[in-house]
């Protein structure tokens, strides 16, 4: 089946694409290689690294180091269900509300169904998409290894276009007339596809770098997004009874269950997740709690940070690229896409670790840098309230005061100050060999670490100014295994 060839300025039946900067797409044969347009570098702008006489890393630009984007559903997996053929986790998101014109509906997978049945790793395998939605559509599909797309439209239904990315080749099988557009990577073409993750979650990074792609690309807004990393359908029918945003609170003062509520008198009170669960270790007592609401997902068994604020944790997830906000009263999750690596509390706002992807070819060790959202709704709409001149390697923080603490696994520690122009010290941590999983310093000065050697799994305190070994947590069981910590004076719970 043949489609037609969009030329510059381009027209999908009407609606002008922006191919002018984009390249232009071809027709396609079923059993063909698809040729490659010249795809648009519409990539965020990555920030520069430049080292000081000092060896400190350091950004010479902090603006412009998140393009902003528009506020969308943040719910965990979306706010609708529908007819699909995922293996597990499918996402879908509808935008809500009337569209006055031509609707823009995303797909993205990893892989298709078929590819790890009867085909070949390199070869193609199908994903139908069956359009039954009354009114006039365009799709952008998005996957990264080979897939054939079958698209079928039901009477009542128009499509108008549609726009495929890919890291790999794709082949679209469309209905007769309608255009079709191809981004894939060819280094010896010089081709890229539209992003360079891989979008499948809802809400992540990469889920929202596609649709800020796919919206500039064909100036519609959009009105759905569905994928899960594999599947062999997708329905694009009526979007159904949709779920309400999750009701949110402001509290100031931190959560604490009403079984822990004892720690409220301790000197100090430390929040652990562990598995998909949180747990409350009272320092004085050496008394540890479990809370009663457990995450019905994975969200806590990813990055190790932990920050703890209200009625709410925050942690990151390595897979959707985003920072996650954690409800200790119902298990709730809401996803704001930012790259974010690490996450602590700092004057009651959300300082993040975040990073970017590279491109292959380029070397450049730590891609991150420090930024801090005054409100988790300012981190969903990437209105950053300040970035820290500091480029730390690590995959984990805490915060004290003004000081913070950042490590990667090892017992080496490096503390600065939240200041322009602040440095790096680093903090040994002595007389006991520690690979740390997790740390946070209380407001008088124990560095409090997830731990393990090979006598202890669990909690062990550190002097933080001078890495002098201060006890043990005495934990039941022998053990506590967590991966994320945050610490505070009791006296601030519950406020």
């Amino acid at each position: 089946m043949n489609n037609p060839t969009l030329t510059i300025p381009g027209m999908l039946s009407g609606l002008a694409l922006t191919l002018a900067a984009a390249g232009c797409g071809v027709a396609l044969e079923p059993d063909a290689s698809p040729g490659q347009p010249e795809a648009p570098d519409l990539s965020p702008n990555l920030p520069d690294y430049q080292p000081g006489e000092d060896g400190q890393f350091r950004f010479r630009a902090t603006q412009g180091i998140l393009r902003g984007t528009s506020v969308r559903g943040t719910a965990l997996g979306g706010n609708a269900d529908g007819v699909n053929g995922c293996a597990f986790e499918y996402q879908h998101y509808e935008h809500g509300g009337e569209v006055d014109g031509t609707q823009l509906h995303v797909i993205g997978v990893y892989e298709s169904m078929a590819e790890n049945d009867f085909y070949e790793e390199e070869d193609p395998g199908p994903v139908e998409i069956n359009v039954n939605r009354p009114g006039t559509s365009v799709l952008v599909l998005s996957a990264y290894d080979p897939v054939i797309w079958n698209i079928h439209v039901a009477p009542g239904s128009t499509l108008e276009g549609v726009v495929v990315s890919g890291y790999l080749d794709q082949v679209v099988n469309a209905p007769a007339g309608v255009p079709v557009a191809y981004y894939t990577h060819d280094i010896e073409k010089g081709t890229r596809p539209l992003v360079d993750g891989v979008a499948y979650f809802w809400p992540s990074y990469d889920a929202t770098e596609l649709v800020d792609v796919a919206e500039e690309l064909t100036g519609l807004e959009l009105s759905s997004f569905r994928g899960c990393y594999r599947s062999d359908r997708f329905d694009i029918d009526e979007p159904g009874e949709l779920r309400p945003p999750h009701e949110t609170s402001s509290k100031a003062g931190r959560y604490l269950p009403e079984s822990c509520a004892a720690l409220a008198e301790e000197s100090n009170v430390c929040a652990l997740k562990s598995g998909e669960t949180m747990l409350f270790a009272g320092l004085d007592s050496q008394t540890l709690c479990e809370s009663e609401v457990i995450s019905d997902n994975d969200a806590f068994s990813r990055y190790p940070s932990l920050g703890w604020l209200g009625d709410y944790v925050y942690t990151c997830d390595e897979r959707r690229s985003g920072l996650q906000r954690i409800s200790l009263i119902d298990g709730s999750v809401d996803v704001a896409p930012i790259p974010c690596e690490g996450v602590a509390i700092h004057e009651g706002a959300l300082l993040t670790l975040l990073h970017f992807p590279l491109e292959q070819d380029v070397v450049s060790f730590p891609p991150l840098y420090l930024a801090r959202f005054a409100t988790f709704e300012d981190a969903v709409a990437r209105e950053v309230e300040q970035v820290f001149e500091l480029a730390p390697a690590a995959t984990f923080m805490g915060v004290s005061g003004n000081t913070a603490y950042f490590s990667w696994y090892s017992g080496r520690i490096e503390a600065a100050e939240l200041s322009d122009g602040a440095v790096f010290k680093p903090l040994v941590l002595k007389d006991l060999e520690v690979t740390i999983h997790g740390m946070d310093v209380t407001d008088d000065g124990i560095l409090v670490a997830l731990g393990s050697s090979l006598e202890h799994e669990g909690l062990v305190l550190f002097d933080a100014d001078t890495g002098s070994y201060l006890g043990e947590f005495d934990h039941p069981d022998g053990g506590l295994y967590a991966d994320g910590i945050d610490c505070y004076s009791g006296s601030t719970l519950g406020e």
